[in-house]
């Protein structure tokens, strides 16, 4: 590679991290070295991305005997500051596990390009706090909440948004306010911060795929600051290929059936040349959950797809839910396993309920992945003011972010709120200036009791949801 592209990537990284006292001469030798042995890699903006993830992990594995000093010196200032390393990729992918079935020289450049060990979430601190402002109730308006168009109407007295009862769908049973009276265990809430965090975009594909990319009839080059949106990949080699699509603005990675292959392979192999087993899946079947969940996990450690910011995985059964019997009369072909996504040693639950995560689909019978999800978060961090377990329990009292105030109702119903569990929920949604935004909250979720009230007047609703930030929504 060119001399001069590397002083200048050099360069770049010095001014960006003048804190890290590297010698020119040793970053040179490292990336030569690196070079020399991966002459595919690209000095681009994710070979940076890649390198700020794995500094300090690799310093940190390093035992203290083979630990340069220089290493050393930088993870003497913790995680927080350095934001790219070439330690990472001198972990070279044949020390990884890869897929067996895929060629060496095919899956070594596969895992360098892709980033081995490249976290599912990053996060950059902010110093200021509030560094993300606030929520108003106008900004939610048009993003499923109505717009506030009198002062004395609000959702959840501060719980996030507002809604004027002449435009609301009243409850069944007419215009209810509902009130709820706590009977948990007592709330401590002895910090006086709490963290938010907002995503920001973050592109998964290297820089350099725009300059070699070509297209027959049209003349990309005429088109001004170009950027990939998303980008399907295709096998096309062995019985069960995969399709690849990387959303680079969903910042998500779907994995799914080359469906063309898989029909025809399942007529030949398996003698089905429905795409539906006849026969229904039974209780037995479905009752190896290890087994389904075993296969999810060699599938995504085959193909370099990180868990450790996940907990522990287990079978989603959702379809339960449509099944008001005690015994499930219907079970589905696939199995789906989810991976939750963890913050800060949290769950992070998606807006209206349900984790987030990693979701793999696997064929009961055939034991087959069939398609993966696999969410990628950037995100930035920020401090803000936190309630206190007074000022929770009042706006539990209130409904929460959920909970709809009329100036005039027909009746007012007290409802029952049990110990609340500690959650990171994703908020997202569109400014008035048609920006989106995406920010994960902790919230404590207080669940309603089952009372014939409840059961009567508002049987849909599971819990009340009060977020831990002050400042946050107005």
């Amino acid at each position: 590679m060119n001399s001069k592209l590397i002083e200048e990537f050099i360069n770049e990284f010095k001014a960006d991290f003048p804190e890290v006292e590297l010698e020119t001469s040793e970053l040179k030798k490292l990336i030569e070295k690196m070079i020399s042995e991966k002459p595919e890699i690209p000095l681009d903006e994710t070979f940076k991305n890649i390198l700020k993830q794995q500094l300090m992990k690799q310093a940190q594995d390093q035992s203290p005997a083979s630990t340069p000093a220089w290493i050393k010196w930088i993870a003497s200032f913790g995680g927080g500051i350095v934001t790219a390393a070439f330690i990472g990729l001198l972990v070279w992918p044949s020390q990884m596990p890869v897929n067996e079935n895929t060629p060496p020289s095919t899956a070594n450049k596969m895992s360098v390009a892709m980033g081995v060990e490249t976290p599912l979430i990053t996060i950059e601190e902010n110093d200021t706090e509030n560094a993300f402002g606030t929520i108003s109730k106008d900004e939610v308006a048009g993003n499923g909440e109505a717009a506030v168009s009198e002062p004395s109407v609000g959702i959840g007295k501060g719980g996030g948004g507002g809604a004027d009862s002449r435009y609301i769908m009243p409850y069944p049973g007419g215009r209810i306010n509902f009130t709820y009276t706590y009977s948990g265990d007592p709330i401590t809430a002895d910090a006086t911060t709490t963290r938010v965090y907002q995503g920001k975009q973050n592109s998964l594909l290297s820089s350099n795929i725009l300059s070699q990319l070509s297209a027959q009839g049209i003349d990309l080059s005429s088109f001004k600051n170009l950027s990939v949106q998303n980008i399907a990949i295709k096998e096309s080699v062995g019985d069960w290929p995969y399709i690849v699509n990387i959303d680079n603005q969903g910042q998500s990675i779907n994995i799914y059936q080359n469906y063309e292959v898989w029909q025809q392979s399942r007529c030949r192999l398996k003698d089905q040349c429905q795409y539906s087993d006849p026969k229904p899946v039974t209780k037995e079947e479905f009752s190896n959950e290890a087994a389904f969940i075993n296969v999810a996990k060699e599938f995504l450690n085959q193909h370099g797809i990180q868990v450790k910011d996940t907990g522990a995985p287990y079978v989603e059964k959702y379809w339960l839910e449509n099944q008001e019997v005690t015994e499930p009369t219907y079970y589905p072909e696939n199995a789906t396993i989810v991976f939750p996504l963890m913050i800060a040693n949290k769950e992070v639950m998606q807006q209206w309920g349900g984790k987030m995560g990693i979701r793999v689909d696997v064929g009961v019978r055939d034991r087959l992945v069939n398609s993966a999800y696999i969410p990628v978060l950037a995100l930035e961090s920020s401090d803000y003011n936190a309630y206190t377990s007074e000022e929770l329990l009042s706006l539990a009292a209130a409904g929460g972010n959920e909970g709809i105030t009329y100036t005039n109702p027909e009746r007012v119903v007290n409802l029952e709120l049990g110990s609340p569990k500690r959650e990171i929920r994703n908020i997202g949604y569109q400014t008035k200036d048609f920006v989106y935004r995406n920010l994960f909250v902790e919230m404590l979720v207080f669940p309603i009791k089952d009372t014939p009230d409840k059961k009567q007047y508002l049987p849909w609703q599971k819990e009340i949801v009060v977020p831990l930030a002050k400042n946050l929504y107005q």
